[in-house]
């Protein structure tokens, strides 16, 4: 379906019109790319952009799917480059088998366990397996 902007630049009423002719093929678009759930945000996170930038389409440059495709896919981009910073900083800040022991007493000590003597052979049993098994 063609559909011409111009109305929807000088009436923004009218760019509701775009939005119902377009916005379940952007949604699929990105779905077949990322999780559903994203996709239903960046789907509208595209229609938004559209709106807020509806007096810089060209028509001669495409049409109005293209111009949504476009932005949808830059939005997809974005998406997928903030979610590789995000594992690589979380592979970064892994603790290592080495810590385990730590991390298990510190969470004895914040539930205030740490100095019972029941938990005082848990600990214990961390501390001599972290040391015979080394890094797994």
């Amino acid at each position: 379906m063609t559909m011409s902007l111009d109305g929807a630049i000088a009436d923004p009423e009218r760019f509701a019109t775009v939005f119902d002719a377009h916005y379940e093929e952007i949604r699929r678009y990105i779905g077949r790319r990322l999780d559903i759930d994203i996709a239903e945000d960046l789907a509208a996170e595209t229609f938004l952009i559209a709106f807020r930038r509806r007096g810089s389409f060209d028509a001669a440059k495409g049409g109005i799917r293209a111009w949504l495709y476009g932005i949808a896919t830059h939005l997809i981009g974005r998406h997928r480059r903030v979610e590789l910073r995000r594992y690589r900083a979380l592979a970064k800040s892994a603790p290592s088998a080495a810590d385990g022991f730590h991390d298990l007493r510190s969470s004895l000590v914040a539930a205030g366990q740490a100095g019972t003597r029941r938990n005082a052979g848990v600990v214990g049993a961390g501390l001599r397996l972290t040391r015979t098994k080394g890094p797994c």
